[in-house]
């Protein structure tokens, strides 16, 4: 389903979730903050190896990168995870170097 879509058909769940992106919870999902909890335990193995490939949705990704990056919490739903794009990091002395590597993917477009 679209935004749009979600707004037309469940206007209630589509205010709340506008109202607080970071703790809203759809019904049987979990809210950015549920994962970032889940996530927590694996993040300093994440840290220490190195050469890793992770392979997620955009959500997961956002909080990823948030809590490796050192970002605030109230901006990681905001976060832009680019599609089709391999991002790469890596942990020097000065900090974390993020390099984005844009991969070329043909989108695809669905017609009625």
């Amino acid at each position: 389903m679209t935004y749009e879509e979600i707004a037309e058909k469940f206007p209630v769940e589509f205010a709340l979730r506008d109202a607080d992106k970071l703790s809203y919870r759809y019904p049987h999902g979990e809210s950015y903050l549920d994962v970032v909890q889940r996530i927590q335990p694996i993040l300093q193995t994440i840290k220490e190896e190195d050469n890793l490939l992770i392979i997620s949705h955009q959500a997961t990704l956002r909080c990823l990168l948030t809590m490796i990056l050192g970002y605030p919490s109230q901006d990681l739903p905001y976060l832009k995870v680019p599609l089709h794009t391999v991002i790469q990091l890596s942990f020097t002395d000065e900090g974390v170097l993020v390099d984005y590597h844009r991969l070329p993917v043909d989108c695809v477009t669905l017609t009625g």
